[in-house]
């Protein structure tokens, strides 16, 4: 409790100057650390990482449903039954089809997800309050955007996305 009231106080607490400089400087220090840098580095890859593979498992998927369907619709114009055995056929020649392996891939990209969450810096206080800002054109959202979000996410609580124009983002 002592420990609280006291990191209270000194949130509360301005500087001479009337600012809260002494946070920002904190927040200085811890992204400049290498602990922390690292920290950054490993998350934003495996979370990356994850999402490809979360991707390919859905490609699988789609792919096996669409050529399900093809083969339903040659069985029908032609009046044969033959879908099931060439499906059966095809997994068995090609194992990686059925997602397996890319599953046990996942799970463990998401155990070691898990480990680098919990190996992540303590952040200061008043990192609740914390607003990160970031610039860009995002004219067509696509994944890349969403990374740079999800990992602008570890540096503070609030994103503020500035978003160029077209006329804008060409005077760079």
């Amino acid at each position: 409790i002592a420990d609280l009231a006291l990191s209270l106080e000194k949130l509360s607490k301005r500087d001479i100057c009337g600012t809260y400089d002494w946070l920002k400087d904190e927040y200085r220090k811890i992204g400049q650390s290498k602990h922390f840098q690292d920290f950054i580095y490993a998350k934003k890859s495996l979370v990356t990482f994850q999402r490809e593979l979360e991707l390919l498992l859905e490609f699988l998927d789609l792919n096996k449903t669409a050529f399900y369907k093809i083969l339903k619709k040659h069985d029908k114009r032609n009046g044969s039954n033959s879908r099931e055995e060439r499906l059966s056929s095809i997994m068995k020649r090609n194992s990686y089809l059925n997602g397996k392996k890319l599953e046990m891939l996942k799970h463990i990209v998401d155990d070691l997800i898990f480990e680098v969450n919990s190996l992540k810096p303590r952040l200061p206080e008043g990192w609740e309050s914390r607003k990160v800002y970031t610039i860009g054109c995002f004219d067509l959202f696509h994944r890349g955007h969403q990374n740079v979000l999800l990992a602008l996410r570890e540096f503070g609580y609030f994103i503020v996305a500035g978003i160029h124009d077209d006329e804008s983002y060409f005077k760079l």
